[in-house]
């Protein structure tokens, strides 16, 4: 975790301004290069274990390592590009979210409705239908959290011809990144677009641009694991709210974000978790 962190923090100050790195051992380009190098060593390991048990498992790493088409190499670089992209991206999605229902009651308390709707039990096993189709109110949590805050900045094109922003001439072959967090918080999107409000997804979807709230990109280039960060923050919110009230213990200021390569919360997320007695 450690090693995705310093590689998260590292990438922008290296990426841009003076990029001297090319030219002399810099403290940001050396402790990229050393967290980078950590994680292809647990990637290594990783695929060198699945190998050592005959990847008959279901696992994604065994099923890429029995595919003939792959070189081991492959696997490697895959298996570490899926530690990066997984391990602070769902933790600081899944962070804000909780923020969110703790600092708001009755969301909670409509998640707890649904969450024992799905889970009659709390031993009970989560479908996959239920995931599906019975969640509706947790579906719409979650994409307000994201609304609010996105965990990427936003999403990279290069210009294939001359274009002017805002009076800003910006020539062909420049990139450009959407302000994600920016432009889902405008009040000629939203109404009331800085309360943390799920029902909007529910009763005013129709009227609301459904190319605004992206952060997951979209198309060719979007996201190959947003079904699955989806789908773990969905459990995570079923299971915990199923059996726990959430109570925010921090300060009463609104929490911000801190831009690495992504978004990440700005203080520590303070929350109680009190067992419920039904």
């Amino acid at each position: 975790m450690d090693a995705a962190e310093t590689t998260n923090s590292c990438i922008l100050p290296t990426d841009q301004g003076l990029q001297l790195w090319r030219f002399l051992d810099t403290p940001s380009f050396r402790k990229l290069s050393q967290a980078q190098s950590y994680m292809e060593a647990v990637a290594l390991e990783l695929v060198e274990e699945n190998v050592r048990n005959g990847s008959v498992g279901s696992s994604l790493i065994s099923a890429y390592i029995r595919n003939p088409e792959l070189d081991r190499s492959d696997v490697v670089g895959t298996a570490a590009d899926l530690l990066l992209a997984g391990i602070d991206t769902t933790s600081y999605a899944s962070a804000f979210l909780l923020y969110h229902i703790a600092r708001n009651p009755e969301v909670q308390q409509k998640l707890h409705e649904e969450a024992k709707r799905v889970l009659p039990c709390t031993k009970d096993e989560l479908s996959m239908d239920a995931l599906r189709t019975d969640i509706t109110y947790t579906r719409a949590v979650l994409k307000e959290s994201l609304r609010l805050n996105p965990i990427a900045v936003g999403v990279g094109r290069i210009l294939n011809q001359d274009a002017i922003f805002s009076g800003y001439f910006v020539p062909k072959g420049t990139t450009v990144v959407t302000q994600n967090m920016v432009a889902c918080r405008l009040e000629q999107h939203f109404q009331q677009p800085l309360r943390f409000q799920p029902d909007r997804w529910l009763q005013h979807r129709s009227a609301l641009n459904p190319y605004l709230v992206l952060p997951f990109g979209h198309g060719m280039r979007a996201c190959i694991a947003r079904r699955l960060a989806e789908q773990n923050m969905h459990i995570l919110l079923l299971r915990l709210l199923r059996e726990y009230e959430l109570v925010w213990s921090g300060t009463d200021d609104e929490m911000d974000v801190k831009t690495l390569l992504i978004n990440k919360p700005d203080a520590p997320v303070l929350i109680d978790l009190r067992l419920r007695r039904e």
